[in-house]
């Protein structure tokens, strides 16, 4: 199940329509706020969020799209999804899109792109299109689809309207390609472990276990009656060590800037505990980042614990990431190593380091800067970090 609150208004809303349990999920940068679900049953469940006019602290939802897989399938836990993280007036970084034919126009909302992986197999949809054309060709679900359990869990849902990918196929198959309403990849050979999508909705690029970067072109012939999407670059950025992470970095200041998208790529080998940061003009690398374990200082005798491992014996570091909307500023947490001293009670920021860099640089950011005064000290924070979120989306009110 998932939760999500409204951080303004408070009110919330369970969700419980699902077919397994969550594996991932993520909000969309679209003005409403709309949240990707993919479970373990490889079902995509994508939900509009309204705050409710009711008295009471109950928030409404509106499922607008249900996708199962064409036919029974294992579970699985190696999913990932990236919605378009679209900003209007963005220019290509890359030259070897200089060569594609511009004739496929962007979809009406680019920011209604998804990206999908379940194991091997990447999809990429408009969701707004998939949804419409699936209600118009099949009003309801194929009742054969669904077993006893999730019969019943259907049933307690008004919302919950269910489709497969075969059913999505066939509405696309005699479509106009216009523009990017679905494409899919050939297999990887390996879990797919990243998806990113150009803010300008022009490429797409996945990582893999099998240490591989793989760029894809979303510009095709207007005349391809093809949906598999041939790579247009394909790198290993460290030396075939297994990929688990990778995001498009944009050296931007406003919503609007005209600067080139996709300029940058960060990709995370070992558990992310090695990072590169590329040029993806000539793919070149521009910085290297590394966590290790940190060495006992003898002059501070009393914090030599708090560099040691105390989640899981002899564990080396396994960082998970998250970056803010900008792209520029990332936060980064080990999730087997504490860092604080282990006989203290009271925690402490027990480092700071600042960075300056002329390239795109690896910092932290979690929400908007704001001015606080410093405990028992006359002195204030003039500024904490100024950071950008987009005043159109709606995202940055909502949790899950």
């Amino acid at each position: 199940m998932v939760r999500i609150r409204n951080t303004e208004t408070n009110q919330k809303l369970l969700l419980k329509c699902f077919y397994g349990k969550v594996v991932t999920m993520e909000f969309a940068s679209h003005r409403d706020p709309l949240l990707a679900v993919l479970d373990k049953s490889r079902t995509l469940h994508v939900f509009k969020i309204e705050d409710s006019d009711a008295e009471d602290d109950s928030l409404k939802v509106e499922t607008l799209l249900v996708l199962r897989p064409p036919d029974v399938q294992p579970g699985t836990d190696n999913q990932t999804l990236c919605w378009c993280p679209w900003v209007p007036n963005s220019s290509r970084a890359l030259p070897l899109l200089n060569s594609v034919p511009q004739t496929i126009a962007l979809p009406p909302d680019p920011s209604m792109l998804l990206s999908i992986s379940c194991g091997s197999k990447v999809e990429i949809l408009d969701v707004a299109s998939a949804s419409k054309l699936l209600r118009f060709h099949f009003p309801q679900p194929l009742a054969t689809e669904l077993n006893a359990v999730e019969s019943e869990a259907q049933a307690t849902n008004e919302h919950v309207i269910g489709w497969n990918r075969n059913q999505l196929i066939s509405v696309l198959a005699d479509r106009l390609r216009t523009c990017v309403s679905y494409a899919c990849t050939e297999d990887h050979g390996n879990t797919v472990t990243a998806l990113q999508i150009s803010r300008d909705a022009s490429c797409m690029a996945s990582a893999c276990l099998d240490g591989k970067v793989r760029v894809f072109s979303l510009f095709n012939e207007k005349d391809s009656i093809s949906d598999i999407l041939i790579p247009v670059h394909v790198f290993s950025p460290h030396g075939g060590l297994p990929l688990y992470g990778m995001v498009f970095l944009d050296d931007r200041d406003s919503e609007t800037s005209r600067s080139t998208t996709w300029s940058t790529l960060l990709t995370g080998a070992q558990y992310n505990r090695e990072l590169r940061l590329w040029s993806c003009a000539n793919w070149s690398c521009i910085q290297t980042l590394r966590f290790c374990f940190s060495k006992p200082d003898p002059q501070h005798p009393e914090l030599q614990d708090s560099t040691a491992p105390s989640l899981i014996p002899n564990a080396k570091p396994s960082i998970i990431m998250s970056f803010d909307w900008s792209k520029s500023l990332l936060v980064a947490a080990d999730i087997t190593r504490r860092f604080h001293s282990r006989h203290r009670s009271v925690s402490q920021i027990l480092r700071e380091e600042k960075f300056s860099e002329t390239w795109a640089v690896i910092q932290i950011s979690v929400a908007a800067g704001f001015r606080t005064p410093l405990i028992n000290s006359s002195q204030n924070i003039t500024r904490v970090c100024q950071f950008y979120a987009p005043p159109s989306s709606a995202r940055e009110n909502y949790s899950a």
